[in-house]
């Protein structure tokens, strides 16, 4: 369930995103498209059988390994962000979407605005997932702390029992 969510929270804020960028930065239009491809490509995968979609990632990982570029790079980071794949690895998604490049004249583009969007949403994740091990771990510490207190409970108890056996015994011997 978190997996849809994060994965249907993504492509609307990606919509937005190049809508409100669109509308107030210039942007060079191919760019502007390859990115809508980009997203098309990925919102098609992730509908897509496990087995597609590892292929999809090969081919993302063969075509970044030929022409390292920053469609390719977008590409193949999408592929590892794409929701529960066993071959997500987001610190090597972070260090491609760190070499996309900003815009030569200064600005930002497309490519790069995806690569930051996408940068935040994984640290994002990171910092969830950080703070539900920090929950299990504080639960964990909690069912320990009880456990511990339920097994002194039970030494005191078997001590009364046992002081309990030993009164009626005496009183028995009188």
């Amino acid at each position: 369930m978190r997996a849809l969510r994060s994965c249907l929270a993504v492509m609307v804020m990606l919509a937005l995103m190049m809508l409100a960028g669109c509308a107030t930065v210039p942007r060079p239009m191919e760019e502007a498209r390859n990115v809508s491809v980009l997203l098309a490509n990925y919102n098609r995968v992730t509908l897509l059988p496990m087995e597609q979609q590892q292929r999809e990632f090969y081919a993302a990982l063969d075509a970044q390994g030929k022409s390292a570029s920053d469609m390719t790079r977008l590409n193949l980071a999408l592929m590892m962000l794409a929701p529960r794949v066993p071959w997500r690895n987001d610190s090597a998604v972070m260090a491609l979407l760190a070499g996309v490049k900003i815009a030569q004249d200064g600005q930002s583009s497309p490519y790069h605005d995806l690569a930051q969007f996408l940068m935040r949403f994984v640290i994002e994740e990171i910092r969830e997932e950080l703070e539900e091990r920090r929950k299990l771990e504080q639960l964990n510490q909690q069912l320990h702390d009880e456990r511990q207190r339920s097994g002194e409970l039970r030494q005191k108890l078997d001590a009364l029992h046992a002081t309990d056996r030993e009164m009626r015994t005496r009183r028995k011997a009188r």
